[in-house]
């Protein structure tokens, strides 16, 4: 029975291990034309992704929470990171012309909570 629990956890494990050292083909464009095309998908390390609606509910909220007149023109560098939640990390150009990069920590169960903001040139 032990070396049954034993040689399922390995295998479980193994598992793992090859899922965290796959490559993710990911393409992403940045403003100057630079392209991300993979990015290695491990645990806990940040990964690019498309700007998607959440991504800009996301940006909206920050907006929202930092009582910011201006709208948003662009949102750019979008990334996550799988913690106990999901962090998402991105630059938002507004239609003033001031960049800001904001961190979004958002839990199991939806709550959110900024963690990082601050003005970008």
């Amino acid at each position: 029975m032990n070396k049954k629990v034993i040689a399922l956890g390995l295998f479980v494990f193994s598992l793992m291990y090859v899922q965290c050292k796959k490559d993710s083909k990911i393409t992403t464009e940045y403003p100057n034309n630079k392209v991300v095309e993979k990015k290695q998908n491990l645990v806990g390390s940040w990964s690019a992704i498309e700007v998607s609606d959440d991504i800009r509910n996301l940006a909206q909220y920050v907006i929202i929470e930092k009582n910011i007149k201006s709208s948003i023109n662009i949102i750019t560098k979008a990334s996550t990171q799988i913690v106990s939640g999901k962090n998402y990390r991105f630059d938002i150009s507004l239609k003033d012309g001031n960049k800001y990069m904001a961190q979004v920590y958002v839990d199991i169960k939806g709550n959110k909570k900024i963690t990082t903001f601050k003005k970008i040139n």
